[in-house]
C-alpha cells in the first residue's frame, strides 16, 4: 500500500506528541519506539477480511461490522455477543478487523469496500476517534445507520453507541489503585511511583480513562504518590507493551502501574509475576488469563476493570437491525457498565463467568 509523506509525516508526530488530556503527561523514548511501530503498521497492514461470524440467509438484512483486532480476549467476547445476537434479531452479520489496534488506516480502507457490498447498517470499533470520523460521515451520507462500540467517535454521524463510561472508569480504576497501595503498606507521607501503561493516544478510550484516572488522583492521592510523567505506550504491539511493562519494573521507588486497556495489562501482569514483584499493585482492565492468575495470586495486589464487552455487541446487531428496518432508537449513547475484580470478589466474578455458558 502506498502512504503519503503527508499521511506519514502524521502519524510520527502522533506518536511523538507530549500531550495528554488531563494528565498533561510527557513522552520520552516510547515516543520513538511507537512511531517505528506505527510506521510498520502503515507499510504492512494486516486484516481480517469480511466473514460471516454465523449461518447467512436469503432475504435478511446484512450488518457489516468493523473491529480494532481479533488478537486478543477482550474482542473474542465482543465476536460472541454479534454472533448470539445474529441470530436472535434474524440478520446476517459480516465482519473484519484490522489485527492491531493502531491501524486506523486498514479500518479505513474497509468501510470504503463497503461501497461494493449490499449493507443496511454497519458496526465500528474506532482505533482512531478524529481520523476515521470522515469514513463513517461518508457512510451517513448514503443514509446507512452507523452504530459505534467500544471506543468513541469524534463526531455525531452515528445513530447509536454502546460503550464503557471511560472517564467513569478511570476514575474508578484511581480509586481502586489508592485502596490497593494502602492494603499493600504504602504510607502516605512514603514517596512511590505509579506508572502508566497504554495502547493509544488516539482512542477516546483510553484518552477519557486516563483523564478520569488522572482527576480522582489528584484529588484524592497523597501529594508524595506521583504519577510518572512519561507515559508507556505499546501502540498495539505486544512486544512493546512487554517490554514497556518491564521498563516500568525498573522504575525507582514504583508502588503501582496502571494499564489503561487490555494489551498493557496483559503484559504488566504477566511481568511483575514473572519478577515476582510483590511491592508493585496493578491496576488494570479487562479480563485476560494473565491478569486473572495475578489477581488470583495471594502474593500479588491486582485488580482488573471488566466491561461488558459482550453487550457491547449484542446490543449493537440488536440496534443495527432495528435502524435498517426503519426504527429510531430510543436513547443514542448507551452505557454498558463495568465490573471491579478483585481478589475480594473473583470467586464469584468466575462463576457468574461460567453461568452465562
Amino acid at each position: 500500500m502506498k502512504i503519503s509523506t503527508r499521511i506519514l509525516a502524521l502519524f510520527v508526530a502522533i506518536g511523538v506528541s507530549a500531550y495528554v488530556a488531563g494528565c498533561n503527561q510527557e513522552q520520552k523514548s516510547a515516543a520513538t519506539e511507537g512511531a517505528k511501530v506505527i510506521q510498520k503498521v502503515m507499510l504492512n497492514p494486516i486484516r481480517a477480511d469480511f466473514a460471516p461470524v454465523s449461518s447467512i440467509k436469503e432475504g435478511r438484512k446484512n450488518i457489516y461490522v468493523v473491529i480494532k483486532t481479533l488478537n486478543n480476549s477482550y474482542w473474542k467476547e465482543v465476536v460472541e455477543g454479534l454472533k448470539q445476537a445474529s441470530a436472535a434479531a434474524d440478520v446476517n452479520v459480516y465482519m473484519g478487523a484490522a489485527l492491531r489496534d493502531s491501524d486506523w488506516e486498514t479500518q479505513r480502507a474497509m468501510l470504503e469496500e463497503l461501497d461494493s457490498k449490499k449493507i443496511d447498517a454497519v458496526i465500528m470499533a474506532p482505533t482512531d476517534s478524529s481520523l476515521l470520523a470522515p469514513a463513517v460521515k461518508a457512510l451517513k451520507d448514503k443514509r446507512i445507520p452507523v452504530v459505534i462500540i467500544d471506543t468513541d467517535l469524534y463526531s455525531k454521524d452515528y445513530d447509536a453507541s454502546f460503550m464503557t463510561n471511560n472517564a467513569a472508569a478511570g476514575m474508578k480504576a484511581a480509586e481502586e489503585m489508592l485502596k490497593l497501595l494502602q492494603e499493600a503498606g504504602a504510607k502516605e507521607n512514603q514517596e512511590l511511583v505509579v506508572r502508566i501503561q497504554q495502547s493509544s493516544q488516539s482512542s477516546s478510550a483510553i484518552v477519557d480513562r486516563l483523564d478520569g484516572f488522572c482527576s480522582y488522583w489528584n484529588q484524592k492521592a497523597p501529594k508524595s504518590w506521583q504519577l510518572d510523567k512519561a507515559l508507556l505506550i505499546d501502540y498495539g504491539d505486544k512486544g512493546m507493551a512487554q517490554k514497556n511493562a518491564e521498563l516500568a519494573l525498573r522504575t525507582a521507588k514504583l508502588g503501582g502501574i496502571i494499564a489503561l486497556n487490555n494489551n498493557p495489562t496483559v503484559a504488566a501482569a504477566t511481568a511483575i509475576q514473572k519478577a515476582n514483584r510483590k511491592d508493585v499493585v496493578l491496576v488494570g482492565f479487562d479480563y485476560a488469563p494473565a491478569t486473572a492468575a495475578l489477581i488470583k495470586d495471594a502474593n500479588f495486589k491486582a485488580a482488573s476493570i471488566v466491561q461488558n464487552q459482550y453487550k457491547m455487541g449484542y446490543e449493537a446487531v440488536t440496534t443495527a437491525a432495528s435502524l435498517a428496518a426503519g426504527t429510531k432508537v430510543a436513547l443514542k449513547n448507551n452505557d454498558t457498565g463495568i465490573q471491579i475484580v478483585n481478589a475480594k470478589n473473583q470467586a464469584d466474578f468466575e462463576s457468574s463467568l461460567k453461568n452465562k455458558k
